[in-house]
């Protein structure tokens, strides 16, 4: 697994360096064969990360790239605004407190506030959630003016026996959430794992990451206690962040 990760970012600096590079020209410079190579790039392919062109064949960089930037300029400035008000959110709560921001299907977390109770802290920085089974996803995906449902097919993939697995059943629960101002999550994710989370907006009101608590199954009666605390943090971030919408409506 590491060793693809890192033939595939090899090859997207190769791209970046290049601009266009065949088939045959990329399995050089990577030291590859072309099988290895082309899958890869196959991969690369469906995630937009890498375009073939129709009439030379040769590769270049996607789209998706620009988006990724974005998530991470994004990112910085609001891991840094967030912070203090984590620390703040996990001592009231005592539970861990995670940062969330959308990159395509998942949400990707960019800050970790370890439960203060516990003395064994693992870091998640940079873990990957699905988005529509997460209490941090669904919050964007509720405020996210650009439709990024569509991105999904009808089937959402089954996480646990909870998951939201259509489409039609996520948008329903999206409306609650904009009700409410906070999405919830019950084992959707993981297995004995409960959250709860409200958006970060940041300048022109625009949806830019959540911030949530996250709770073993067997305290989740104390989500709905925490979520005024989550939603008061949210607002917090906003406002240092320029937007001046809150979290519940």
């Amino acid at each position: 697994m590491i060793q693809s990760v890192d033939r595939a970012i090899r090859m997207l600096l190769e791209l970046q360096g290049a601009r266009h590079l065949a088939l045959s020209e990329l399995a050089a410079r990577l030291e590859l064969s072309p099988s290895t190579t082309h899958g890869l790039l196959k991969t690369l392919v469906t995630r937009d990360l890498v375009r073939q062109d129709a009439q030379t064949q040769r590769y270049h960089l996607g789209p998706a790239v620009l988006r990724l930037a974005g998530v991470y300029l994004d990112a910085l400035d609001l891991r840094t605004r967030a912070l203090p008000w984590c620390r703040d959110l996990a001592v009231k709560t005592d539970a861990a407190v995670r940062v969330g921001v959308l990159s395509g299907t998942e949400v990707i977390l960019v800050h970790h506030e370890p439960e203060p109770s516990r003395t064994a802290r693992m870091a998640e920085l940079g873990l990957g959630l699905p988005a529509h089974a997460s209490a941090l996803g669904k919050a964007i995906l509720a405020f996210d003016e650009s439709d990024p449902v569509s991105l999904w097919a009808d089937d959402l993939t089954a996480m646990t026996s909870t998951t939201i697995t259509s489409t039609y059943q996520l948008q329903v629960e999206l409306s609650r959430i904009r009700a409410t101002g906070t999405a919830t999550e019950n084992e959707e994710a993981v297995i004995g794992e409960s959250s709860v989370a409200a958006p970060i907006f940041g300048s022109g009101n625009r949806v830019l990451a959540a911030i949530g608590v996250v709770m073993t199954s067997t305290n989740s009666d104390q989500l709905e206690h925490a979520a005024n605390s989550v939603i008061a943090i949210a607002n917090a971030i906003s406002r240092e962040l320029g937007a001046d919408r809150l979290s519940r409506p």
